[in-house]
């Protein structure tokens, strides 16, 4: 795909020194850069486009996308504004809207976008993922299910989906619901690391250490350094009696950010222990 992309710069190129000002051609280099994850050229060349012609709802679309990736999702938000207001009935504009909104905390902003999008297109699977988790952080859990199930109505080999509703689940006391969500994304995923540190927290929640430590272990083989994983790997050792293991872990995590509060704590108490 990266090499389709370089090959379409390339012409695109060729095409734009004859047209330096078509706006839809700098839009389509600034799309071809945004594939191949140049975030920041890719926003130069929307703003080119944009400055050529104001009313250009790709340009402005495609320029909220990169603003995403750069994780600045109140600028991206003014984007997608702008996308909206020049075509309404574009669903995915409501739609990344949405996820932009959930990023920066904004639960029922979020949930109107997606029940827009979702009017405008009812099999809009990222809609309902989208809907779903913007309920279960309002803590409205059961609905957040509901729309989870539509996602996956849809197409059923979504991990995340299924993800997100084992959390949800879990929400409402549901452990082995939760389980079965899990052992599903994973039976379609087996390197679907967020899978395996979720069913490792729920083991070292239910005081199963030595099952959550293995499941700790693969989630590390497939995201090596992860602070969160390694945190609870630590804890699940220490629980073990395991404590030069669980000072490692921790102070693997102190090299990574030295001023991790939690790993600093959990650390301190166990040198006590170790006393």
């Amino acid at each position: 795909m990266k090499e389709k992309n370089k090959l379409s710069l390339e012409n695109l190129d060729k095409l734009l020194r004859d047209n330096p000002n078509d706006d839809n051609l700098l839009y389509c280099k600034g799309f071809a850069l945004l594939e191949l994850d140049n975030n920041q050229e890719a926003i130069n060349w929307f703003d080119k486009a944009i400055k050529i012609n104001p009313e250009n709802a790709l340009a402005w679309h495609g320029k909220g996308l990169a603003l995403g990736s750069l994780e600045k999702y109140d600028e991206a938000v003014k984007c997608f504004d702008k996308t909206i207001e020049l075509n309404p009935y574009n669903e995915i504009a409501w739609r990344e809207r949405g996820m932009a909104y959930i990023l920066i905390d904004k639960y029922l902003e979020a949930l109107r976008d997606f029940n827009r999008a979702l009017r405008i297109n009812p099999d809009n699977e990222t809609a309902w993922h989208g809907k779903g988790v913007a309920l279960r952080c309002l803590g409205r859990y059961e609905e957040a299910i509901e729309c989870f199930d539509e996602a996956l109505k849809i197409n059923p080999s979504l991990v995340n989906v299924l993800y997100n509703k084992g959390t949800a689940l879990l929400k409402l006391g549901l452990d082995e619901e939760e389980r079965i969500c899990l052992n599903i994304a994973l039976g379609k995923n087996p390197e679907f690391k967020d899978g395996w540190n979720q069913k490792a927290a729920t083991l070292l929640k239910n005081e199963k250490y030595e099952e959550a430590l293995q499941y700790f272990n693969k989630a590390l083989k497939l995201r090596t350094g992860n602070v969160e994983v390694l945190l609870k790997k630590g804890i699940a050792l220490e629980k073990l009696g395991r404590f030069k293991e669980a000072l490692s872990c921790f102070e693997k995590i102190l090299k990574i950010d030295s001023k991790h509060e939690e790993t600093l704590e959990n650390k301190e108490m166990l040198l006590k222990r170790m006393e």
